[in-house]
């Protein structure tokens, strides 16, 4: 009989491959906006790369995770849930600072396109998608941080809920998945939505990651769904062929449409489907990594990839910037120059992002986690955002 690995150990492997992961899925939506940027080379990888904003889901399925996880375990183990002046600076400390260096450069550089100083505050405060009027365009993929934000605001009252209704945290996960459904199905159709209703967080997979971690705090593993995903997740190479799978069904049968263009409402709907499917197959081997020593898990928590994940939130910020500065040799019929062009992108997508996370981001963050008398560094890394 194998023995039980160290819990601490575990807890710690798993943190390692969540930065590689998301290192990953940073590298993921560059290369993808990367190739709806590039004319001479887009052609040739679009049928592959034209899907890589799979990355945004796995984002999103992993802020679930470490969002909800310390709420999911209070509300099992009976324990005091996170303090709310705690859990609203650390949460503050971390999207708006380096979001407001972007902002503010391009702005400054006239990449921005913002109405004013009402447009500016629309977009500083990252509300501007609550307004039919939003305010100018400011960063194009800030759209990601709105739901974030949003689903920072709504985690709370979930707990609250759950704790005043008694209802099971498995449960509750569910339906916060249903909600994100039939958000994303009124958006696809364009459907009127109230102001009010749009501050719920549109993504079902938010709701994916809430139920992981409500699955991976159930100390009760006989449940049905606790014990299916369990197994699931004790056989990662089935898993990732799930997701492979999906992903060869998109490029084979979902066409690769710019993302200006967008596609038809049903076919959105079935590439989000999927989408969802891929990034909680890929999230489930590695938040419930079945051996540390898998193939898989070495390369996600390399120490390369682990800083890329570090610094990740800072690549999603500056790679839209950098390409835009970048225009002229991305969009050039010469293919050596456009191959230029995406080495230059990635490397200046990576350098800004590292400042951004050694000047900006991190030192802020350990401030004010010093401010509040920090938790342990594993504690604080789970409490990190995907971004």
């Amino acid at each position: 009989m194998t023995p039980l690995r160290d819990e601490t150990t575990a807890a710690a492997t798993r943190l390692d491959a969540v930065d590689g992961l998301r290192g990953a899925a940073a590298l993921a939506v560059v290369v993808y906006h990367l190739t709806w940027r590039s004319t001479v080379l887009r052609d040739a990888v679009r049928p592959v790369a034209g899907h890589l904003d799979v990355g945004v889901e796995v984002f999103f399925v992993l802020s679930g995770f470490l969002i909800f996880g310390p709420f999911a375990k209070a509300l099992l183990h009976g324990e005091e849930r996170p303090a709310p002046l705690g859990y609203v600076a650390r949460r503050a400390a971390r999207i708006w600072p380096a979001y407001l260096v972007v902002l503010v450069s391009i702005t400054v550089a006239g990449f921005a396109e913002l109405d004013g100083i009402r447009g500016f505050l629309k977009h500083a405060t990252l509300t501007y998608n609550y307004f039919d009027d939003r305010g100018g365009v400011g960063l194009t993929p800030a759209w990601t941080l709105v739901v974030e934000v949003s689903f920072y605001a709504f985690v709370p009252l979930v707990a609250l809920a759950i704790a005043w209704t008694g209802r099971r945290v498995v449960g509750a996960a569910v339906i916060c998945i249903a909600i994100g459904v039939v958000m994303q199905y009124h958006l696809a159709y364009d459907l009127d939505t109230a102001a009010w209703v749009r501050v719920l967080p549109p993504r079902m997979t938010l709701g994916v990651g809430m139920l992981l971690a409500a699955v991976h705090h159930q100390r009760d593993r006989t449940r049905p769904l606790t014990r299916a995903l369990r197994r699931a997740a004790a056989r990662p190479a089935a898993v990732l062929t799930v997701a492979v799978a999906t992903y060869a069904a998109l490029v084979a049968f979902v066409p690769a449409t710019d993302p200006a263009l967008g596609l038809d409402p049903g076919t959105r709907v079935v590439k989000e489907l999927a989408q969802a499917m891929i990034a909680g197959c890929i999230a489930l081997t590695v938040l419930f990594p079945s051996d540390a020593g898998q193939p898989w898990t070495r390369l996600l928590r390399h120490r390369t990839t682990a800083y890329l994940g570090a610094i990740s939130y800072g690549v999603y910020l500056w790679h839209v910037p950098v390409m835009r500065l970048l225009r002229t040799p991305l969009v050039s019929e010469n293919v050596l120059l456009a191959a230029a062009g995406w080495t230059a992108a990635l490397a200046g997508t990576l350098g800004l992002a590292a400042l951004s996370w050694h000047l900006v981001e991190r030192p802020i963050t350990d401030a004010v986690a010093r401010r509040l008398r920090p938790p342990n560094p594993a504690d604080r890394k789970q409490t990190s955002p995907a971004y």
